[in-house]
Parts: structure tokens; C-alpha cells; sequence
């Protein structure tokens, strides 16, 4: 999986939706910057592979938006492994986007009913990714 960062910096003052941010980043993306996360060469020819439909849940305007896009894969020339291309508000094998994650948990101060009647999640839901964000708030 090829990941590139840069948008976190600047979550509090997008005022852009998941989709557009997801075009914008497909769009200005070079694989060729980047090794290959397997075989560690650091110039691999990179070579368009294969794509497949994946959704992003966002939250945006006050309600819950789901998003369909196409999902680019790269070979590499050294090793033969194929890497998905994800931009890093994208969560590997998870349809809701860290955004939408951050927007429920900046929520926590309200009760868990609420939150989840405002996101349309589950408690568990809620419950699992805030452990997950203790655990690796270091990160």
C-alpha cells in the first residue's frame, strides 16, 4: 500500500468533501517518489496494475455521505507485489474515513446515544475506535 500525508495538518480548516479531497490527491500523486514497501527498492518502475470500487463514508454538512471510488493499484517491477494507492484519510480495509472517525470522537463530551443517532453507527462502534485511538494516540 502506497500512503502519502500531508492533509492532517490542516483537518480543522477543510472546507473541501472527502471526495473532492480524495481527486485532489489521486490526481497530484507520484508513485515514482516512492519505494516499494515490500522489496525496499527506491526508484521500482511502477506500473498501473489493476483498480477496484471502493466506498467512503464521510460526514459532511451535518449528514452521513457515502462516496464511490476507484481505487488504483501499482505493480512493482522488483518484487511482483501490487499496492493499493490511499490517500491518508483513507483507512486500509475500512470504509468510514479518518475524518469521519475524528468528527465522532471530537463528539465524545455527548452521550453515546447521541453520537450514535447523529453518525448512524453502532455504540460498539464508537467504543472500539476510541480504544483504538488510546492505544495509539503516540502515533
Amino acid at each position: 500500500m502506497l500512503r502519502f500525508f500531508g492533509l492532517l495538518q490542516k483537518i480543522n480548516f477543510l472546507k473541501v468533501t472527502a471526495y473532492e479531497l480524495y481527486q485532489a490527491y489521486t490526481r497530484k500523486f507520484n508513485p515514482f517518489k516512492f519505494p516499494c514497501p515490500v522489496c525496499r527498492n527506491k526508484y521500482p518502475d511502477w506500473k498501473r496494475h489493476d483498480t477496484y470500487e471502493r466506498y467512503i463514508i464521510a460526514f459532511e454538512k451535518g449528514q452521513r455521505i457515502n462516496y464511490l471510488v476507484i481505487i488504483i493499484r501499482y505493480k512493482c517491477d522488483s518484487c511482483g507485489h501490487t499496492h493499493a494507492l490511499l490517500p491518508e484519510f483513507l483507512i486500509p480495509y475500512r470504509s468510514y474515513s479518518l475524518l469521519f472517525i475524528l468528527a465522532v470522537l471530537k463528539d465524545y463530551c455527548l452521550t453515546i446515544e447521541k453520537i450514535s443517532e447523529k453518525y448512524g453507527i453502532a455504540a460498539s462502534t464508537i467504543y472500539t475506535w476510541k480504544a483504538l485511538f488510546l492505544k495509539n494516540k503516540k502515533i
